[in-house]
């Protein structure tokens, strides 16, 4: 194996104008490829038109809404959110094991 290295070392070190040559073109093509790629979040690509739980999926929110989203609106009771015993209550809504990302946690 030391041989093997010490033979690859000095190939690199007598190609390596052709190697960075070649590296940079790589690096080029490869970022020129970058523009067609896509990002898709839809979970729907997954699922041909006639799964049965898809067409589920879309009749529910045919009839109800296809947002996914949930808002949590908090409260206190005084109205001042600016209390020092304000912050540390939010992270005991969920938890602990699995505490979401908060300035407060």
């Amino acid at each position: 194996m030391r041989e093997f290295e010490i033979l690859f070392g000095k190939w690199v070190v007598h190609k390596r104008w052709w190697l960075i040559v070649s590296a940079l073109l790589l690096t080029l093509i490869s970022a020129a490829g970058g523009r067609l790629l896509e990002l898709n979040n839809d979970s729907r690509i997954f699922f041909s038109r006639e799964n049965p739980q898809l067409q589920a999926l879309e009749a529910l929110e045919n009839t109800y809404s296809r947002i996914d989203n949930v808002v949590f609106i908090l409260s206190p009771k005084d109205g001042n959110v600016f209390t020092p015993r304000w912050p540390p209550k939010i992270p005991h809504l969920w938890p602990l094991e699995n505490p979401p990302p908060t300035a407060f946690a």
